[in-house]
């Protein structure tokens, strides 16, 4: 099935399921304006210095999406309007294919990211850094070194056109992402946690690393 194809057959698919997908999302929101607590690992990768490196198999081909190449995405479970929104923001969607259809995604965001717990949820991203987000596999990848792979190829990247280190984060109970961003040269630099109840919030940062990670801290709690 060509892009086109299978680009008309995942909107026939969001035009059936959009009700209750949309029903569901409402409800996850609602939810999370009376009461939330989240607590997340930040990570950082030196670019720009020695890294490990995981290699994608010969068969995944892994680019940074156009206009006409954003199926693989939808197929996984994002909405068009809002990979639209985010691209157009100059963010870049990098998405994992093999001949059976999409392997895995990520974002990297250049100048802020959608983060919860900062001021007006939104991270000012510090400069020569991005923030690496929404990393995910569908089943088919799994097992397969697709995301470290995917991250190897992306650092590469941001490194040639001069960004020196990526950062993410993880929820603290995620163990076996922990592990893999660990695995693939990512250092812990602080752990963030966030209470909201009803209209007020409170963040924290613990542990926060010198450089990166209490720049991060500050921009977090301001």
């Amino acid at each position: 099935m060509g892009a086109p194809e299978r680009m008309e057959h995942v909107l026939r698919r969001m035009r059936s399921d959009g009700v209750g997908s949309a029903a569901r999302h409402s409800l996850k929101l609602a939810r999370a304006q009376v009461y939330l607590e989240e607590e997340h690992v930040w990570y950082q990768l030196d670019v720009d210095g020695e890294r490990p490196r995981r290699e994608l198999p010969e068969e995944v081909r892994l680019f940074k999406a156009g206009d006409e190449q954003l199926a693989g995405a939808v197929e996984m479970g994002q909405h068009l309007d809002e990979i639209r929104r985010r691209r157009a923001a100059g963010n870049d969607l990098w998405l994992a294919e093999d001949d059976g259809g999409p392997l895995f995604r990520c974002w990297i965001y250049r100048e802020r990211a959608p983060v919860l717990a900062a001021p007006g949820g939104w991270l000012e991203i510090p400069a020569d850094s991005v923030v690496l987000e929404d990393s995910a596999t569908t089943p088919r990848a799994r097992g397969r070194g697709i995301a470290p792979g995917a991250w190897t190829a992306v650092a590469d990247s941001l490194r040639d056109e001069g960004v020196a280190h990526m950062l993410t984060k993880v929820g603290v109970h995620n163990e076996p992402s922990r592990k893999a961003v660990v695995k693939s040269g990512f250092r812990e630099i602080g752990v963030m946690r966030l209470v909201k109840r009803g209209p007020h919030k409170r963040t924290t940062v613990e542990d926060a690393a010198p450089g990166l990670g209490t720049e991060l801290a500050a921009r977090l709690t301001a």
